[in-house]
């Protein structure tokens, strides 16, 4: 025995030991939460897919997704249509150019809590050689039925120079939970709780040890199913991986002692947000078998769409020669007098490069006139729809569609048209020609219309 130790023979030995355990440990933790099912590619990507959050009656999953050919996370929507998941798509009120991210949508679906880097916010001062620091923060949104409000910093003192990230509401809208840490440091995260007084998010303070062990404590989700549960991820010792998922009771005053979730939830991968309804759960992991970095894994009986994804048209060439329509040139004047004589009015349309959501030079002389005319009737306001033509996925083209749609607003609002004056839907791919074949390319269809109205 001692011969072998001593041999070369030991370290194959090891080798093949360990490897064959970590297999063996990562099919009994995959397998061991096989009541979950990944979301598929209608709502997973090829990057990340995290954090989602869903409404108690499970009628709506929120999330925020970042394919891996995006400049930034996003957040998605998707709701359950006769018991089958919709299309994810952004929601245009809320989504920005920074970072949007850690989405939480109240029990009824009313209130949407999110983070994000966007300008505006309490990020740190640049550092003594310039560096610019950016810190996420606390936003809130209001939905009255038919849209989302215009994101506002959360009232109260929550934010501040460092991240505040995995904002959540108890059931009854009394707490607010979130996760703060240091710049570029989430060693040092901690879960924050505070009370709603007044309107205003006050008395903050830590959760207690058993909770904040620190060990990279993220995020705090109430369960729908069983009353005063609650669910938040840690990397503390005596879990099944990395980032675990464990749960604890709170009644409003106490907290119970803190239970790792099992192996029903948990895998020897990263387990990070978890969140349960009356009859549904979802979770973000990055265990084996999914599409990207994170993806989206629900216990539901909802049924679920595997269908195959196709290749994204992101980066293929337009092999296509053709030339958009010519619009008559309309001064403001003349569209003022349109205006008038219509309830709305469909301004030029803006046409797009296959898979590309960039404005063209020329389209600026018409969105100028545009700009022009908004600055000189403030009582109006606009719709912006943004189109794909069909060869990708239903996603995909969502996106590119939105993203054709945000482009847009993006100029005027730097043009000084406020963005509340601006909304914007994503609309897919819907071809000018009613009779085509499915996936073929259709150059018209890459357009955003522009509708004018009054309020």
């Amino acid at each position: 025995m001692k011969k072998f130790f001593k041999s070369k023979n030991i370290i194959p030995w090891i080798t093949t030991t360990l490897i064959l355990s970590a297999i063996l440990m990562a099919i009994a933790g995959f397998t061991s939460s096989s009541e979950f099912q990944n979301a598929g590619q209608r709502i997973n990507t090829n990057g990340d897919d995290f954090a989602p959050s869903i409404t108690a009656d499970g009628s709506i999953i929120i999330f925020n997704s970042k394919a891996l050919e995006e400049r930034s996370h996003n957040i998605f929507i998707s709701r359950k249509i006769k018991g089958s998941w919709s299309d994810p798509v952004p929601i245009p009120e809320i989504c920005s150019l920074s970072n949007d991210e850690t989405p939480f949508i109240s029990h009824d679906g009313k209130i949407l809590l999110f983070a994000s880097e966007r300008p505006g916010g309490f990020s740190p001062p640049a550092t003594a050689d310039n560096i610019k620091r950016i810190t996420f923060d606390i936003y809130i949104s209001y939905f009255d039925g038919v849209q989302w409000s215009a994101p506002i910093l959360l009232p109260g003192d929550v934010n501040t120079s460092m991240n505040e990230r995995a904002p959540s509401l108890s059931p009854d809208g009394k707490f607010l939970f979130f996760t703060r840490w240091p710049y570029k440091n989430l060693s040092k995260s901690k879960i924050y709780m505070a009370e709603l007084t007044n309107g205003k998010y006050e008395n903050i303070r830590e959760l207690p040890s058993s909770i904040n062990s620190g060990s990279y404590e993220i995020g705090f989700y109430p369960s729908y199913k069983e009353k005063n549960k609650y669910y938040f991820a840690s990397k503390r010792e005596g879990g099944y991986g990395g980032w675990d998922i464990y749960s604890v009771l709170f009644d409003g005053k106490n907290f119970s002692a803190v239970k790792n979730a099992g192996p029903s939830i948990n895998t020897v991968f990263d387990e990070v947000f978890f969140a349960e309804s009356q009859f549904d759960a979802v979770l973000s992991s990055n265990r084996v078998g999914g599409y990207g970095g994170y993806d989206l894994y629900l216990k539901t009986d909802s049924k679920i769409d595997y269908s195959p994804q196709k290749i994204s048209p992101k980066n293929e060439d337009n092999p296509e020669k053709w030339e958009p329509l010519k619009e008559t040139d309309k001064s403001s004047s003349d569209l003022k007098k349109e205006f008038l004589e219509k309830k709305s009015y469909i301004s030029p349309t803006i046409y797009f490069d296959f898979g590309s959501y960039k404005i063209k030079p020329d389209y600026i002389p018409e969105l100028y006139k545009l700009v022009e005319f908004l600055r000189a009737h403030p009582d109006k306001w606009i719709v912006i729809k943004g189109f794909a033509d069909p060869p990708g996925t239903k996603r995909t083209n969502k996106r590119l569609s939105y993203k054709r749609a945000q482009a847009v607003k993006d100029y005027l609002v730097e043009m000084g048209i406020d963005c509340s004056r601006i909304s914007i839907t994503a609309e897919g791919e819907k071809p000018i020609k009613a009779k085509r074949l499915k996936n073929k390319k259709d150059p018209m269809a890459r357009r955003v219309n522009i509708i004018i109205k009054s309020r």
